[in-house]
């Protein structure tokens, strides 16, 4: 689509956190646990749940990123939470296991699998020490920050501290180009269900609109590449304000941008079928994620359409891709 969806066309999507989640400590508690510490646990466990997907996600030569010098790069805030999920369980009664550095654990690692490890088992300490922890404590007070808090303040401490630090690895993943992907599961929902508000009846447009699910997931783990895949040989796009580009060949010249940590999401409006079967449409909205000349991040948006042709072999293929940009989100 114009910026290739155009160069390429794209999806946004809806979240709530029971769409695709892997998790629902809502649907299922905790066992033996009850009142505030359940409500805590909960918390801990979605919040465990989205920084054990986003670390999965991350590339593993982007795991010593830092937007400037002078903060903390990926795998230095995923071991600084690690560090504090076993140190701030002190205070409730559990201290950290023998043998772990809390001190230097921040920068204990940047190899993927080790940094994946030490978080995930950080988190099994947070969780086991709040269930230990009796009620009965939950009033206890303590000095803190000169001042005066309570063991449930601290459990509520520790749910904003690690909340802080998954909103700056969220926007950290962006920079690389990784979409969080919780995010990619309700694109993914909602992609199957676009077609649905506009159709009467099933003409077949839902096909397409999985088509395009697939099209910006291969989009975001091969770049170029899988973008291209869902190009015809003789497909056609037509960029914002350049000249058209006739050929798989000629368009896939332009993509290069796709394999520089940019991100390019779309989100289908609607979807529609050719009464033959073999010809239809999706358009909506895109999202561009890059940086310019000076190395800055930039977002841009814009609106898209693309024509799908089903191929001999019975495929779907873009037949014909166009979009312009927009400053509306």
């Amino acid at each position: 689509m114009t910026m290739t969806k155009s160069a390429s066309s794209i999806i946004f999507v809806l979240a709530a956190i029971g769409a695709s989640a892997q998790v629902n400590p809502y649907k299922d508690p905790t066992p033996g646990v009850s009142g505030y510490r359940a409500e805590v646990l909960a918390e801990v466990r979605v919040q465990e749940d989205k920084f054990t997907r986003l670390a999965e996600a991350i590339p593993a030569d982007k795991y010593t990123y830092r937007p400037t010098g002078d903060v903390r790069s990926i795998a230095e805030v995923f071991l600084h939470v690690a560090a504090a999920n076993y140190n701030l369980p002190k205070l409730i009664g559990t201290p950290p296991p023998t043998g772990v550095d809390v001190e230097h654990l921040e920068k204990s690692a940047t190899d993927k699998t080790k940094v994946e490890s030490i978080l995930k088992d950080s988190f099994t300490h947070e969780r086991e020490a709040i269930v230990k922890m009796p009620d009965a404590d939950l009033e206890k007070s303590m000095d803190w920050f000169g001042g005066k808090n309570t063991e449930r303040g601290v459990l509520l401490f520790m749910v904003r501290h690690t909340a802080e630090h998954l909103g700056q690895s969220i926007a950290y993943a962006r920079m690389v180009g990784v979409i969080p992907p919780w995010t990619e599961d309700q694109q993914r929902g909602q992609a199957r269900s676009a077609s649905a508000k506009d159709a009467s009846k099933d003409n077949g447009a839902q096909e397409l609109v999985t088509m395009e699910a697939e099209f910006m997931k291969a989009t975001a783990e091969k770049g170029s590449a899988g973008y291209i895949f869902y190009y015809a040989e003789d497909a056609v796009e037509l960029p914002d304000g350049e000249s058209i580009l006739e050929g798989k060949e000629a368009i896939l010249k332009t993509l290069g941008f796709l394999d520089k940590g940019n991100s390019l999401t779309w989100t289908p409006v609607k979807a529609d079928m050719a009464a033959s079967g073999d010809l239809g449409y999706t358009y909506g909205n895109y999202e561009y994620r890059g940086k310019d000349k000076d190395g800055k991040p930039f977002v841009a948006h814009g609106k898209y359409m693309t024509v799908w042709k089903k191929q001999k072999d019975g495929s779907w293929k873009v037949a014909l891709d166009m979009g312009n940009s927009t400053t509306e989100k």
